[in-house]
């Protein structure tokens, strides 16, 4: 039998909306973190109906993030609510708040307020700018950050507009790195028995991927283009069209795997005359074409079998229904069944990464608003059950 999570004990606060810091709080949730979600009585957070929903309007993204998670209604801008918050705050170890900087403070809910009630806390912030500097106060989507850092300018076709990543990466990435962030403070809490702010910024987030996307030009004035479907001077590295008309993905950027790549084609000479990067680099649309011209007459089967069996990298470009199939995903437990209403089962993401001995989990999905108030009101909080129909009605829970 596994061991409990690695974070079973620790308590974390949700105090925000969306995705950057519910997302946070899934990671920490999937790796055994009690996770708390505060929403505001009749103010659902609006990733349950985000973007695709079935036909009661719940949104097949809020089923990931919101797992794991005991939802409960506070309105902590009240006298009452927010002595109810503090009480949960002097219990809890992690809080994270994904507001426009100030709000919390506007609240007198900032650092230095819940510093007096749990001096151990670490306070966790994910904003589009940061809690400091001159954009501070400046409201700021993913989407904002995405163009900020840089990213936009290299996501699309060379010639053409800047075009949006498939997924909300910038909310993404932040939330990993504020969950890193904790992590690390919890770390370091064991030396210091002190808490401290974790302060995350969208544009940030993803410029920390931008690697040598300001010192090329810096050095040699070079400004990165939209890479399209290559990496640049990594050849070859292309999405190549089949003969069904479905795509595959083939790298081929080492020099041992590129030789491999060339005898599995039959074309033996291009290895020979391309030995080195940087002559790859040069004769790129040579190359390419002929990898182009031998994936066209193939179904992607043959392709994949051919390149598997010479030890090169590649994929087909999968869709939903490849995913599902895939014998790789099913052994890795990467394919979580939720049994959803009105549809079945339906499947999403597992947890990531694998532990081998304390492994996370997913014990709970699609929690409805207020329906943790019972157990973090009256069990933590000591709260009777008179107490709480007065609070309902006052509309504080």
């Amino acid at each position: 039998m596994s061991q409990n999570p690695p974070l079973d004990g620790l308590r974390v606060i949700e105090i925000g909306s969306i995705y950057a810091g519910p997302y946070c709080c899934q990671l920490l949730g999937d790796m055994g973190a009690e996770v708390i979600k505060i929403e505001r009585p009749g103010l659902p957070d609006p990733l349950r109906s985000w973007a695709h929903t079935d036909e009661r309007g719940v949104s097949y993204h809020w089923s990931v993030v919101s797992r794991n998670k005991h939802c409960v209604t506070l309105d902590v801008k009240t006298v009452e609510g927010r002595e109810l918050f503090l009480e949960l705050v002097a219990q809890a170890d992690v809080l994270v708040e994904n507001f426009r900087p100030g709000t919390m403070e506007k609240w007198q809910l900032g650092p230095s307020d819940l510093e007096k009630i749990n001096p151990r806390l670490i306070y966790a912030r994910v904003s589009g700018y940061g809690q400091t500097g001159p954009y501070a106060a400046r409201p700021g989507f993913g989407l904002i950050g995405e163009a900020m850092s840089g990213l936009r300018s290299i996501t699309g076709e060379p010639g053409r507009p800047p075009i949006r990543a498939g997924v909300s990466i910038a909310d993404a990435v932040a939330g990993m790195f504020t969950a890193y962030g904790v992590l690390a403070c919890l770390h370091e809490l064991k030396s210091s028995g002190k808490g401290q702010v974790v302060d995350t910024a969208l544009y940030e987030s993803l410029y920390a991927l931008m690697k040598d996307f300001t010192a090329m030009w810096e050095a040699d004035g070079i400004v990165k283009p939209p890479v399209g479907t290559r990496i640049p001077r990594v050849v070859p590295t292309g999405i190549y069209t089949t003969a069904e008309e479905s795509y595959v993905v083939i790298g081929g950027g080492t020099t041992a795997v590129f030789a491999r790549l060339a005898t599995a084609m039959g074309r033996p000479e291009l290895s020979q005359r391309f030995p080195t990067p940087a002559l790859r680099a040069d004769n790129e649309e040579e190359i390419e074409a002929a990898i182009e011209a031998w994936v066209a007459t193939q179904t992607a089967e043959a392709v994949l079998n051919v390149l598997e069996e010479a030890g090169v990298p590649a994929s087909k470009v999968y869709g939903p229904q490849d995913i599902l199939a895939d014998p790789q995903y099913q052994a890795r437990d990467m394919l979580l069944p939720v049994e959803w209403p009105g549809k079945g089962v339906l499947h999403f993401p597992g947890v990531v990464p694998k532990l081998s001995r304390t492994p996370g989990r997913v014990t709970s999905t699609l929690p409805e608003m207020g329906e943790s108030n019972k157990y973090v009101f009256s069990e933590l909080l000591n709260r009777t059950a008179d107490e709480l129909v007065t609070y309902g009605e006052k509309g504080i829970i």
